[in-house]
């Protein structure tokens, strides 16, 4: 398939690849506007979690759940409608945790999610006593920890296991219609939207910031500017072209020198088959 490769190419196959992506930066501003309206569609579920400060004086949020917003008219509140009308409480779904949104204010942080939003196991501590707790989640709905740990006696869980299969056995297709269909395209959309966020505030951000009206300057402090397209695009024409009086390189010359050392980078067929094509 055209612009395939990642490292074995030929000049001609660049020289496609290198104007298909500079001419996608023209539709920046219109792909924006589909992000930012897809978003508006899907909307945003948000949890609002009980708080509590710690020494240093940060607050962070609990495990507690205190309230829950859904973007009104969005399709994740349909969804939501449509979940609790089949009896479904919403805080079965997910925790719903955005680390990403947590704040600083001054020297103090305001994480609004438990441990910040990010649940990483804990580590192995020589100094505690009884049970080893490394690689459990920190969370009080974290079973393991609440049975004591993965030597607990479950012997008597085959009963168990026997007995909900059969319960569940009956309803399975009403389970998938009111619980488990429902909560899946929940998080898919939870999931879109968030990948949206990613590609509009990230990866356009990187490609292009500092040289299109609708980035206009490049957060460094965030960004590497080596990685922009212009840079990239510049880096590899150096490897192909030569350069021109003026610095730049010229498209109709073939760098031999510089591609002598780059072994994977081959000069065009001379015999013009190959013109034209990115395979």
């Amino acid at each position: 398939m055209s612009f395939g490769w990642l490292t074995t190419f030929r000049q001609g196959a660049w020289r496609e690849f290198r104007r298909f992506v500079l001419e996608e930066r023209r539709d920046i501003s219109a792909r924006l506007d589909v992000i930012d309206a897809e978003l508006l569609r899907i909307g945003e579920v948000r949890i609002f979690y009980k708080a509590e400060v710690d020494d240093l004086g940060n607050r962070t949020g609990t495990g507690k759940r205190t309230g829950m917003y859904v973007t009104p008219g969005s399709s994740l509140e349909k969804l939501m409608r449509a979940y609790v009308a089949q009896g479904g409480n919403p805080l079965d779904i997910s925790m719903f945790m955005y680390p990403d949104q947590n704040l600083s204010s001054g020297t103090q942080t305001i994480r609004m999610y438990p441990k910040g939003g990010v649940l990483y196991p804990k580590g192995a501590d020589p100094r505690m006593g009884g049970l080893d707790e490394s690689g459990y989640i920190p969370l009080k709905k974290y079973p393991i920890a609440r049975m004591g740990g993965d030597s607990a006696n479950t012997e008597a869980s085959e009963d168990i296991s026997s007995s909900i299969s059969n319960l569940r056995g009956w309803v399975s297709q009403e389970i998938a219609h009111k619980r488990n269909n429902l909560e899946a395209k929940i998080l898919k959309l939870c999931d879109l939207a968030e990948q949206l966020r990613q590609e509009r505030d990230e990866k356009l951000q990187q490609a292009v910031a500092g040289t299109m009206s609708s980035f206009p300057t490049l957060d460094r402090e965030r960004f590497v500017e080596a990685l922009r397209v212009p840079n990239l695009v510049d880096e590899i024409d150096r490897i192909f072209y030569l350069e021109t009086e003026e610095g730049t390189p010229d498209p109709d010359s073939v760098n031999t020198e510089s591609l002598s050392e780059h072994p994977t980078l081959l000069a065009d067929d001379l015999s013009g088959e190959e013109e034209g094509t990115a395979l």
